[in-house]
């Protein structure tokens, strides 16, 4: 699910969420962000490479953790 949120998983990757509907605005933009995060990937797996890989996957799963009423393990 990622960027999304996987409930009692991981966060939403709100960052890169911030990014790609920024680029969204122009044509442009968006066209080099999809060619850069998207068509030049190869896969899902570089795609979440591309955004930081399992590092950036364990720093969302403290943030599910870490919310009010959370219990961190």
């Amino acid at each position: 699910s990622y960027p999304g949120n996987m409930p009692y998983e991981y966060y939403s990757d709100e960052e890169h969420l911030r990014l790609w509907l920024s680029k969204e605005r122009n044509p442009e933009e968006f066209q080099a962000f999809l060619k850069e995060y998207i068509f030049d990937t190869g896969d899902f797996s570089g795609y979440l490479e591309k955004c930081g890989g399992i590092r950036r996957l364990q720093e969302l799963r403290w943030q599910e953790y870490a919310l009010p009423g959370r219990e961190v393990k």
